[in-house]
């Protein structure tokens, strides 16, 4: 059924508004904000779309995993830009990250896997969180690379805490319509986590906020391995 909804509702409104939009009187100013609404429920319906993707070839036993040379500095700002209106119009502090040295910045991984077990767990973060702030940071040491995701937010009941890696499943499912998502972003990251040959954890309090931990083995990489030499 949250499937469902995360489907129809978008698609719905992309509908309605286009249908508004072929209306003669609008305005400019309407035009424009009917466009950005039909923007924003066409990133929302793209985002479950690949959720579903990644998903069904998590579960078929089809993902694999690319190995490639790169900059997690880029990944890291990459993130931080993604998210950084999100957390403006919320009001939540949303620093920077602070950056690798270069000479561990460069690492041989999956870029896309490592990059969305990033973007999932600070968009996790910024959505249950509407005060305070979300932080994120990244290390590496000993050829293993740590990301830490911190926020203020709702928090997780202790009972929920194992679950929460589990389809379908968000932190407070009595309230749906506040929180959007079809619940498949944090098992897609404990998925890809574990393909990495990685574990992820968290610690959590109900209405004092939350940290996600994220260990994965790396191997170190050169500028020049990465197409930047």
């Amino acid at each position: 059924a949250n499937m469902s909804h995360e489907i129809r509702t978008p698609m719905n409104s992309i509908i309605g508004f286009i249908s508004l939009l072929q209306e003669d009187n609008l305005s400019d100013a309407e035009k424009t904000e009917y466009l950005d609404i039909v923007r924003s429920n066409g990133d929302r319906l793209l985002s479950t779309l690949n959720d579903i993707v990644d998903i069904s070839k998590i579960e078929s036993g089809q993902a694999v995993v690319n190995q490639s040379a790169f900059d997690m500095n880029e990944v890291l700002l990459n993130c931080y830009g993604l998210f950084r209106q999100d957390a403006f119009i919320k009001q939540l502090e949303f620093q920077r990250p602070a950056l690798l040295m270069p000479d561990v910045s460069y690492i041989r991984s999956d870029k896309e896997k490592i990059y969305s077990i990033v973007t999932n767990l600070v968009k996790n973060a910024l959505k249950y969180t509407t005060k305070g702030f979300v932080k994120f940071d990244c290390s590496i040491n000993d050829g293993e690379l740590f990301f830490t995701v911190v926020d203020s937010g709702i928090g997780i009941p202790m009972e929920k805490q194992r679950a929460i890696f589990d389809r379908f499943v968000q932190v407070d499912s009595q309230r749906k319509s506040t929180y959007e998502g079809a619940g498949l972003g944090l098992a897609i990251t404990k998925a890809f986590v574990e393909l990495l040959g990685g574990d992820i954890a968290v610690e959590s309090e109900e209405g004092k906020g939350s940290t996600f931990y994220v260990r994965i083995p790396v191997e170190p990489a050169t500028p020049m391995m990465a197409g930047n030499g």
